[in-house]
Parts: C-alpha cells; sequence; structure tokens
C-alpha cells in the first residue's frame, strides 16, 4: 500500500492558464526565453523563465486531459522542500500518476529521484 504525504509546504504552486500570454504580459520574447536576456548571460533564478512557463503549459495540457477523465491534477511539495514532484493525477479510485516536467536535452537519475 503507498504511503500519503501529510506534510505539505505552503504556499500552494499556482499555474497561469497561459504562459504564453504571462511572456506577453512580461514582455519577453524569443531572444530573452531561449537566452536568458537581450545581450548579456542567462539569467537564472532556481530554473529559467523559459522552464516556468513551459511547466505551467504541461499543468494547462494535463489538466485539460485529466478534467475529461474525472482526475486532479495538483502537485507535492514537502516540507522544506526535502521532495518535490512536479505534476500529480488522482483519479477517482486513487489510482496516481506521478511527473516530472523538465525542459531539458537530456535528463538524469537525479532529475527524477522524487518518483520514486
Amino acid at each position: 500500500m503507498p504511503r500519503r504525504h501529510t506534510r505539505l509546504a505552503e504556499p500552494s504552486k499556482h499555474q497561469l492558464t497561459d504562459p504564453a500570454l504571462a511572456a506577453r504580459l512580461l514582455g519577453k520574447g524569443e531572444k530573452v526565453l531561449i537566452r536568458g536576456s537581450e545581450t548579456g548571460p542567462a539569467i537564472s533564478r532556481d530554473g529559467t523563465l523559459l522552464g516556468h512557463l513551459f511547466d505551467s503549459l504541461v499543468t494547462l495540457c494535463v489538466t485539460v486531459f485529466a478534467q475529461v477523465a474525472d482526475a486532479s491534477v495538483r502537485h507535492l511539495r514537502l516540507h522544506g522542500r526535502r521532495r518535490e514532484i512536479d505534476t500529480i493525477v488522482e483519479r477517482p479510485d486513487q489510482r496516481v500518476v506521478a511527473m516530472e516536467v523538465k525542459l531539458s536535452a537530456a535528463i538524469n537519475a537525479g532529475d527524477v529521484k522524487n518518483l520514486f
């Protein structure tokens, strides 16, 4: 029987409905999203803006399909960020699919360690 985690961190994760709208409202075009800035070095704050927008896009798409199946979409963040899972889809019968979203050409075992 899988154990259920009860100590979740606050605040909850918020996703903008349309990540393209977020980029537009921030005035960030292709150069900024791909390179991190117009001219200088890449800007990183716990990932990249493009990575966060990609995470939102994946969550949006998964949520649309989950609603058709009467499933809910959540995320898991244990207290102190010791363990975090980007997207968890739970069906009414409590079957679960967990997903880690990465915008990278290559992933390694450390990228998905929280799924196991």
